[in-house]
């Protein structure tokens, strides 16, 4: 081939590819520019301000720890003497990598190392060590031999989570390896324990997170002598754990066993393995609030943390664990969770059926009826002291009475009232400790004497108190204010027959139960008497509760039936009713058999879903955007389009620092001037803000500035490279103080680690209901109980508030084990799910919300009118900012704005085919694109509104931290420019040069010829001869 022409075709392979490369790159770089800001632009650190916040941070986290960890068992083996047990053995793998919380690369729950060195952290061997009690060195070195801990063998960040899960346990049994040649167990390592100490501390750990749910099928082992086991399920001991307890249990005077998971765990080994004397539920423990747990193991101070889910001897007895999720029906692709247990979840589904006698012909190792079947109740929690309640007042709060109105016994309560408990709790132990007062209401039901009725938990948690840490003999008061709302019933399908379809407190007599737990009732002293803490109020009529208490906005149907806003009801059905599912939901009225459920759940995968599925498709989008008239909802539809790039010459904020006018719009979002601010923005700089969100762009018309937001529920930058904020314990382990003023703290620190680190939002907290043990994202959420999860959530988001940082809580609202479309009744949704998220908004004030990957019934969570507008936006007057999670699929983006949201997180506006955002759009369209900008501004200013309202009367003992965190220099997009630059160049230099090889040559003289023409120094030739 003539060298030319290969010259010129290499040269067109590489300038093809090089464009190609640079136009994906550069279209790569625009979408994810936020993304590669967070990891490669992150604002400068203020250190003095980072060390303040993490040094406090760490004390906050022991705090939790001390008052989250959970004494499940003790035969008074514990708490142990310091003087008489100075050294002990640990034993378990998971001794040598503790599970600080969730990790991997795709883990945004993920807890890793502030400054990202793991040898900082401190585990269960640490802290003993560092409070002076020695630790068995051979055995903790066996274990290293064994298999080191996940950190020092890879990059965990970059590692994806289940390479963590595997269960990794040498065979006690096993000799035969040797110490020297495999490093485990020998005889003589045995013998060396039980010379070393007569007290075995056993550590069981289980790690799960996001992409990793803990399997309901088996163990994936890894090790020298494991194999997989398909016989047990992940929340169980395995063969090689229980081989070690057994021999622990036979050879060592005191054995106390640590819980070091996030989920809740079988424990009937407890029971049934002989010589095993306490056991300690310690969760996910962040990087150094391990440092707590010896203060409890030697009775410092007493063990308080109480039960956040209930703790079953067998995972299979709850319905939800068998209507697990993620099934796919067998005529489909479409994947599926039926939440067939109704409102029936958790402790409810275990104390009715008690109550309903479903496990009276239980007799088994571990006990008889219920207590062979529950190990831990919900709200269960043992301590090293015995403490009495003396209810000393009980009165109700009643509108429009000056005064409140004092108990009487079987008194009348309204819907609106608020009934408040002063109880004083004393502390009749030795050991300094807190206690929990739990309230549980009891409504009447039906069921029995009424051919239909609503259905009813036996028990519904109401309210909850915790006391300071009381010293022995002494006495604390504490109060706790019960609202109806929060038991009253929700009658989706007006079963009552009242002609009411909404919440209810029906007739009949309540109980306001003072418990220990869910199931068992506390003696109390009341009027001089020792008596059972339960208390009599009766409500004389149905009451129909129309409108939300807070808002005073209507309540009513918006996923049932002909009701529904969305394209299918959320149990299945059709909205004519033309449709049977075949989902027999759990009803109180005849629990079915575990048996049977077990059967129907298989046989489900034979019915054909529902005809409506979701779609996101471009028709479904435009006919939105061409609609006229009302709305879903009988709003009218905006005929006229809003002003863009108006000169009005307002400002929000100068230089990224919120002026008067800025602070102003952040205390009332219907302000007249926000208009005037609006009217300023463009199209082309909302839309830019909407797409890639990871963190938002600016709006420089009106001076909002680039805001940085990142993951972490329990530890802020903890999804990227450090420095990092705080890393606190995991929710569930938070979540297990029950102690409301202690969240508010953990709010507050976990501000000022976000100031520290120049981050203004957090994507968190979440608040996933536990609906089943399995789900491995569990750790991020408190509870299997959304009134005591979104109490608790909602004065951590208050206690952010303080430090002017906004949050994106998660995930709105069904998210769970697996499934596409998530069917229940609008009864369960509202009771089990929604609650939360109500308390979290309206007590909370919490500005943003993030979807699911999930759906609810047949819509995705970003094309859900119902949820967003129907719930969020109209019954909760909600005003923040909705982002999608990492979906992965752009025109969510675009559903996601015509349902009252805002962001896209990786994804963004534009992808459907006819589907454009500019000046030609409807007036709708114009109108989302407008209130976009409206919710994420006033999210940003709000925070700061709440900042400066709290400073105005702060906490006596509050540390303000002063952070001078700025934006770093964006030093990546000149360096892209430059190399789109320098490439360009490049490119056109060497097309010259090609170029000229075809036009120029040279002749047999060494002469320059021209290709096309004449010969240049011929032509000068001729020239001369014709001039002489």
């Amino acid at each position: 081939m003539n060298k030319k022409i290969a010259n010129a075709i290499v040269f067109g392979v590489t300038t093809a590819a090089l464009v190609a490369g640079l136009i994906v790159g550069n279209s790569l770089v625009k979408k994810y520019e936020n993304e590669i800001n967070s990891y490669l632009n992150a604002p400068i650190v203020d250190e003095s301000a980072l060390e303040l916040s993490s040094t406090n941070g760490q004390e906050l986290s022991k705090k939790l720890m001390q008052e989250g960890a959970i004494l499940l068992q003790n035969d008074g083996t514990l708490p142990l003497s310091r003087s008489e047990t100075n050294k002990v053995n640990v034993f378990g793998w998971r001794s040598v990598d503790w599970v600080y919380g969730s990790d991997g690369r795709n883990a945004s729950g993920r807890v890793a190392p502030e400054d990202g060195d793991y040898n900082k952290n401190i585990d269960l061997v640490k802290a003993l060590q560092n409070y002076g009690i020695e630790t068995n060195s051979r055995l903790y070195d066996m274990y290293r031999a064994y298999s080191k801990p996940m950190w020092e063998l890879v990059d965990t960040r970059n590692t994806f989570i289940g390479e963590m899960t595997p269960l990794k346990e040498p065979d006690i049994n096993d000799l035969s390896g040797g110490e020297e040649k495999n490093g485990y167990y020998t005889n003589d390592l045995l013998s060396y324990c039980k010379e070393y100490s007569d007290t075995a501390f056993v550590v069981i750990g289980r790690m799960a997170g996001e992409g990793m749910n803990c399997s309901p099928t088996g163990q994936v082992k890894e090790g020298n002598v494991n194999t997989d086991d398909y016989t047990r399920h992940y929340l169980e001991i395995s063969t090689e754990e229980e081989a070690m307890l057994r021999y622990c249990g036979e050879n060592f005077k005191n054995v106390i066993v640590f819980i070091n998971s996030a989920n809740p765990f079988e424990m009937g080994f407890m029971k049934t393995i002989p010589g095993l004397d306490a056991a300690m539920y310690v969760g996910f423990t962040g990087t150094r609030a391990a440092s707590a747990l010896p203060k409890l193991i030697y009775g410092e101070v007493s063990p308080s943390g109480r039960t956040v889910d209930t703790f079953p001897y067998d995972m299979f007895t709850n319905p939800a664990n068998i209507y697990l999720g993620g099934q796919q029906y067998l005529d489909s692709n479409i994947s599926y969770t039926d939440a067939i247990e109704n409102v029936y979840l958790g402790y409810k589904w275990y104390e009715t059926a008690d109550n309903e006698h479903y496990w009276d012909s239980v007799n088994n190792d571990y006990g008889t009826g219920y207590d062979g079947v529950v190990y831990a109740p919900f709200g269960y929690g043992l301590s090293y002291n015995d403490y009495s309640w003396n209810v000393t007042k009980i009165e109700v709060n009643r509108k429009g009475e000056e005064n409140p109105i004092a108990y009487t016994e079987n008194m009348s309560f309204l819907d609106t009232d608020k009934i408040e408990f002063t109880v004083a709790v004393t502390n009749n132990g030795t050991v300094p400790g807190q206690d929990v007062v739990e309230i549980y209401a009891i409504a009447p039901y039906y069921g029995h004497t009424n051919e239909q009725a609503i259905e009813k938990p036996y028990v519904n948690l109401a309210g909850f108190g915790k006391t300071n840490i009381l010293e022995p003999n002494s006495t604390e008061e504490i109060k706790i204010t019960v609202d109806p709302y929060d038991f009253a019933s929700y009658d989706c399908y007006d079963r009552n027959s009242n002609g009411f379809k909404g919440y209810e407190l029906e007739h009949g007599q309540y109980t306001l139960s003072l418990r220990t737990s869910s199931h068992s009732v506390k003696k109390v002293t009341f009027d001089s008497n020792e008596v059972n803490g339960d208390f009599a109020f009766k409500v004389d009529s149905d009451i129909k509760i129309e409108n939300d208490p807070v808002t005073e906005k209507p309540v009513k149907n918006l996923f049932t039936g002909e009701d529904a806003i969305d394209m299918t009801p959320i149990d299945a059905t059709e909205k004519d009713g033309s449709f049977d599912p075949g989902i027999n939901w759990l009803s109180r009225k005849s629990f079915t058999s575990l048996e049977d459920l077990n059967t129907s759940y298989k046989a489900r995968r034979n019915i054909t879903p529902s005809a409506k599925q979701s779609t996101n498709s471009a028709e479904r989008i435009k006919a939105w955007d061409n609609a006229t008239g009302v709305d879903e909802f009988g709003d009218p539809i905006p005929t006229e389009n809003p002003t863009w790039n108006a000169n009005n010459g307002l400002k929000v904020a100068e230089n990224g620092v919120i002026n008067d006018l800025g602070k102003k719009l952040g205390a009332d979002y219907d302000a007249e001037e926000w208009n005037a601010v609006l009217d300023q923005l463009s199209i082309e700089e909302v839309v830019s803000m909407i797409g890639g969100y990871y963190g938002s762009k600016p709006l420089n018309s009106i001076g909002k500035p680039a805001l940085t937001d990142v993951d972490g529920p329990s530890q802020i930058k903890s999804f990227v490279a450090a420095p990092r904020g705080t890393g606190y314990p995991t929710m569930t382990t938070i979540a297990a103080t029950w102690n409301t003023k202690l969240l508010y703290e953990f709010g507050k620190s976990f501000g000022d680690d976000m100031k520290s680190l120049g981050v203004m939002g957090d994507w968190g907290f979440a608040m996933d209901c536990h609906r089943t043990a399995f789900f491995g994202r569990n750790h991020e959420s408190p509870s299997e109980d959304m009134m005591l999860a979104g109490t608790l959530m909602a004065q951590a988001v208050r206690g952010l508030g303080t430090r002017g940082r906004y949050n994106m809580m998660k995930h709105f609202a069904l998210y769970g084990y697996g499934g596409t479309n998530i069917w229940m009744t609008e009864q369960g949704l509202r009771e089990n799910f929604l609650k939360s998220f109500r308390k979290v908004v309206l007590d909370g004030g919490c500005l943003g919300v993030m979807t699911t990957y999930q759906g609810v019934g047949a819509e995705h969570s970003e094309t859900t009118q119902a949820l967003l507008r129907g719930v969020l936006r109209k019954e909760w007057d909600f005003k923040g900012a909705i982002t999608t999670d990492y979906i992965g699929t752009n025109s969510y983006c675009d559903t996601l704005l015509r349902c009252g949201g805002d962001f896209g997180m990786g994804v963004k506006l534009g992808t459907v085919d006819g589907v454009k955002y500019d000046y030609n759009s409807t007036p709708r369209v114009q109108h989302a694109l407008r209130d976009v900008a409206h919710h994420v501004t006033y999210m940003w200013l709000r925070a700061n509104h709440y900042k400066e309202q709290y400073e105005l009367n702060p906490s006596d003992d509050d540390k303000f931290i002063s952070s001078v965190s700025i934006d770093s220099w964006c030093w990546w997009k000149p360096v892209v420019l430059t190399l789109n630059i320098t490439i360009g160049t490049l490119l056109t230099m060497w097309g010259g040069m090609v170029l000229i090889s075809f036009i120029v040559k040279e002749d047999k003289d060494g002469n320059l010829v021209f290709a096309f023409g004449k010969n240049r120094k011929k032509d000068e030739k001729n020239g001369e001869k014709e001039t002489k």
